[in-house]
């Protein structure tokens, strides 16, 4: 059964469930509150269906995620509602009742980098590429980099975030953002999902409640990523340098 809203198509196959992301123009895949909703729909859809074991995150655009939209990054709101913010997103990725896989042939850009490192798996092929691009914009990628550091290490997730330089597949597989690579990104997933097959339900949502205890953010740090990314917004130097990146309506 397939359904498709806003540029999410979802599709229950067997095993797993597909969320393929379907946006194209300009920002190709933003990260906006409308898409963060319909993740979270499809973490919901995929825990509640029988026999699924797998949540499979897919683009069928050339670009994985672009990241957030600059056109409401500005307003705050949507940053400390659950609903909509990437980070409650993101937390749901890494701890939900089934494996999460990401499958990459393009660009991760941003938070896009951070809704693939989310994953239990990344799957990447030989256009996969990753950049954190928020410096050049004046601001922190507060709710992406613990996300990102937790998959390849501190000191590597602060080095994209300062010298915002791009991650080729080859560099991406040997740092652990991909932890499969190929020449097909999609050719990936059956042996990948195979893999899952030995492994019991209960105990992959023991396995995951297990490390949020065993490795626990520190208290608050979903409220301090929101802090810090809107100090960085309310600087005029940042609302100057959107305003000169931000898509006109005619492009959007």
């Amino acid at each position: 059964m397939t359904t498709e809203a806003s540029g999410l198509r979802i599709t229950e196959r067997p095993g797993y469930l597909e969320a393929r992301i379907g946006r194209h123009g300009r920002d190709p895949n933003v990260l906006d509150a409308q898409l963060v909703r319909l993740l979270h729909r499809a973490v919901n859809r995929a825990e509640a269906t029988p026999g699924c074991r797998a949540l499979v995150l897919s683009s069928a655009s050339d670009t994985f995620c672009s990241g957030l939209p600059l056109g409401t990054a500005a307003d705050e709101r949507w940053l400390s509602r659950r609903v909509t913010s990437p980070w409650y997103l993101f937390e749901r990725l890494t701890g939900c009742a089934v494996v999460t896989c990401a499958v990459l042939d393009g660009p991760a850009v941003g938070g896009g980098v951070a809704l693939a490192s989310a994953c239990d798996l990344v799957l990447a092929g030989p256009r996969a590429c990753w950049r954190c691009t928020e410096a050049l914009l004046g601001l922190v990628p507060a709710m992406a980099l613990p996300f990102i550091a937790r998959r390849i290490g501190e000191h590597r997730a602060c080095a994209m975030a300062l010298t915002t330089l791009q991650v080729d597949s080859a560099r991406g597989a040997e740092w652990g953002l991909a932890d499969l690579v190929g020449t097909d990104a999609a050719g990936l997933l059956p042996d990948a999902l195979r893999s899952l097959r030995g492994c019991r339900p209960e105990a992959v949502r023991a396995l995951k409640a297990y490390r949020r205890e065993a490795f626990p953010w520190p208290p608050g740090l979903a409220e301090r990523a929101q802090a810090v990314l809107m100090e960085r917004l309310a600087s005029p130097d940042v609302r100057r340098l959107m305003d000169l990146v931000r898509p006109s309506p005619e492009d959007a």
